[in-house]
């Protein structure tokens, strides 16, 4: 029960103090598509 009481004043703080970016994402499918732009690129040359 302490530990949900915790959270929530941590929630709470994310209202009051908004964060200022946008958390990062990772995205395997992104890195796939640039890598094979990058290897079409290369041969291209």
């Amino acid at each position: 029960m302490f530990v949900q009481e915790e959270v929530a004043k941590l929630a709470m703080t994310a209202i009051e103090y908004p964060p200022m970016q946008k958390g990062a994402s990772f995205n395997l499918e992104a890195v796939k598509t640039k890598i094979e732009e990058a290897i079409k690129a290369h041969h291209g040359k």
